[in-house]
């Protein structure tokens, strides 16, 4: 079997397969599971592999009329709550999830029990609400535009005093991998990724952004390590950008990140630090769980800490 080595360009709604003969045939577009633009190219595309490169009939075609590419023709750009890109959709779009961490264990016990990772997003610490309140930071109408909003929380998140930013490996703080609480963070003062990224979704829902629009998402990055960090929905309600939970504020200042606009796209390979093959993915709501490639289910097995997580589907 050939491999696709067509060019993806998203611009419509369906799949187009290019025949050896140059006709072009649209065929249905398959149910997508990925967070990312580039995760359902690679679904569309994975739909229909078998395809390419054998003889097949389309709508009556000779079986000897050879599909040698195809291409995604799909946008999401400029969409919003009338054209179906809410609420609704965006918590119903992956799969839900029961995720558990087992990675916690009371003082003076070795065992370690299992949390729930949505719980540890905490929308009711008064310290990070005060916090928010004191800086002006709070959102006053979260049914309106809240790009501006999400710019200043994240610059906050990065600068205040109570808790600067500061990264520390778990297996220099604890010997293996830990994921804080918010107020644990706050004694400790520094963190990785996870203690990090947990923070920032607990000040940008704590604020007011509403949690259907900001996720905690972790996975194999573009640089093929094991991350987790934070996706913002813009008001477009059609664009998800990446806040990286490990970069501090003097990087985002270097890039000329002015607005949240600026910030990297979900799917942008270019973005070495943004998930490309997504595990899982929560807030304080739901949890979200599919493997969008067989090599993403592999990569996520391979890293030793991952055996702490038991994911269980939720039937609906």
């Amino acid at each position: 079997m050939q491999s696709f080595k067509g060019k993806l360009v998203m611009e419509a709604g369906s799949v187009i397969l290019k025949t050896e003969k140059g006709k072009f045939y649209p065929v249905p577009y398959p149910i997508q599971t990925a967070i990312s633009i580039y995760g359902m190219k690679r679904d569309a595309v994975g739909a229909y592999k078998d395809y390419i490169g054998h003889g097949v009939t389309i709508s009556g075609d000779p079986s000897d009329d050879l599909i040698f590419s195809a291409r995604i023709v799909r946008t999401y750009e400029q969409r919003g709550q009338d054209d179906g890109y809410g609420e609704e959709y965006w918590n119903n779009r992956i799969p839900k999830a029961d995720i558990l961490f087992k990675a916690r264990k009371l003082p003076g016990y070795s065992s370690r029990f299992s949390v729930d990772v949505r719980q540890m997003i905490t929308v009711n610490d008064s310290v990070i609400h005060n916090d928010l309140s004191a800086h002006s930071l709070l959102v006053s109408d979260s049914s309106g535009d809240c790009n501006d909003d999400i710019y200043r929380i994240y610059r906050h998140s990065r600068v205040k005093e109570i808790n600067p930013y500061h990264y520390e490996y778990d297996d220099n703080a604890f010997g293996c991998e830990f994921f804080m609480y918010p107020y644990e963070l706050r004694q400790l003062q520094k963190g990785d990724c996870d203690d990090w990224g947990i923070e920032l979704a607990s000040y940008l829902i704590s604020a007011g952004i509403p949690e259907w629009r900001v996720r905690c998402v972790a996975g194999s990055t573009y640089s093929g390590v094991g991350h987790l960090t934070v996706y913002v929905l813009a008001d477009d309600l059609a664009t998800w950008y990446h806040l990286n939970s490990t970069t501090p504020w003097w990087i985002v200042e270097k890039e000329k990140y002015l607005k949240l606009a600026d910030f990297p796209k979900a799917g942008d390979s270019d973005d070495k630090i943004g998930i490309e093959d997504v595990w899982f993915s929560f807030n304080n709501k739901y949890a979200w769980h599919t493997f969008e490639t067989h090599a993403s289910e592999e990569k996520f097995q391979k890293i030793p800490w991952t055996k702490n997580f038991k994911i269980i589907p939720v039937l609906e």
